[in-house]
């Protein structure tokens, strides 16, 4: 199962393969909830312990990740997975 990690504060692009497994986390410099609303998704995130998402997404596209901190009701972009076709062959 691959591994993608993002860092809310940067709001990165990340790459995957449709119908690839992956462990999606988001790390965070302060409290708050990370969601990944296409799929339906929220975790609590804390400065040493990321937000953790098992997906399978079989369908290309882009999903939007966003952070909300705690002390703000604001979401932030937090990044983007970018999933391609699955290769040929």
């Amino acid at each position: 199962m691959r591994q993608v990690v993002f860092e809310a504060e940067r709001d990165q692009t990340r790459r995957l393969r449709a119908g690839q497994p992956a462990t999606v986390l988001v790390e965070v410099e302060e409290p708050g909830l990370v969601e990944i609303a296409d799929l339906g998704l929220s975790a609590p995130a804390q400065p040493l312990t990321p937000a953790r998402f098992e997906i399978l997404q079989s369908n290309p596209g882009r999903i939007d990740i966003t952070f909300t901190p705690v002390e703000d009701d604001f979401p932030a972009q937090a990044g983007t997975l970018v999933v391609r076709e699955a290769a040929e062959g």
